[in-house]
């Protein structure tokens, strides 16, 4: 296990029948979970910032009333109703790093999409949010798959997903009020709402796409450490200590 991206590695204790408790010892395998709570952090934030901002940006922007923005809330819904959905049917050989790689690429693309929006642009704010809503449940939930499959039934598994739940949480807290407090400063420089939102879904992008260069930089490590448990299990040597 010197070389942490060296899949012999992962065959050496597959043959030596390694514990998971073992494998958790190592710090390479404990920054690995860190930094996916940190990433699911960062991604978690974005959706609760869009909740902020969306409807004060919909007032200004398109004079909707509530009954619109009722109805836009009702479609985001389905739309991540139907990711799930679509999630499901997918091979599980698709699953994982490679959709939530994917999921993330996109999920940032559909912000940065709703930086540059004005009165004239609405087809740019549509389509930013049918993505994201379509592209924020399975980015989500392969986060958590991964986490799972990586602990297992095991006693530690109980205290890393409670960190891991937590950091979904406070970026739900965490979220509404920078975003809250940034439009309304930058709503006191700008004349224009539109520029404050736009510095805001820049950030937001920011955070989505740091969390996929960093997801992009431990996947082969992720991708190894998967497969290892899933021969383990195969060959019946687990042992959940």
């Amino acid at each position: 296990f010197k070389n942490f991206d060296d899949e012999r590695s992962y065959d050496d204790m597959l043959m030596t029948g390694t514990s998971r408790s073992q494998v958790y010892a190592r710090p390479k395998v404990r920054a690995l979970l860190w930094l996916l709570i940190i990433c699911f952090f960062l991604t978690s934030n974005c959706l609760s910032v869009f909740e902020t901002i969306s409807i004060p940006l919909t007032f200004d922007q398109y004079n909707w009333d509530l009954f619109q923005n009722a109805i836009l809330w009702t479609a985001i819904g389905v739309v991540s109703g139907a990711s799930l959905l679509i999630l499901g049917c997918l091979p599980l050989k698709l699953r994982d790093i490679p959709v939530l790689l994917v999921s993330l690429a996109i999920l940032t693309a559909s912000f940065i999409l709703m930086v540059d929006i004005d009165k004239l642009s609405m087809w740019k704010f549509l389509l930013g949010t049918g993505l994201m809503s379509f592209m924020y449940p399975i980015t989500t939930t392969e986060y958590s798959s991964i986490v799972t499959q990586i602990f297992g039934p095991t006693s530690k598994q109980g205290t890393y997903f409670s960190f891991f739940s937590s950091a979904g949480s406070l970026a739900r807290i965490v979220g509404p009020i920078w975003s809250g407090i940034a439009y309304e400063k930058l709503s006191d420089i700008h004349d224009d709402n539109a520029k404050s939102v736009g510095v805001i879904f820049s950030i937001a992008s920011g955070f989505i796409g740091l969390s996929f260069l960093i997801t992009l930089a431990l996947s082969r490590r992720i991708i190894y450490l998967l497969r290892y448990w899933r021969n383990v299990n195969r060959l019946s040597i687990y042992d959940p200590r």
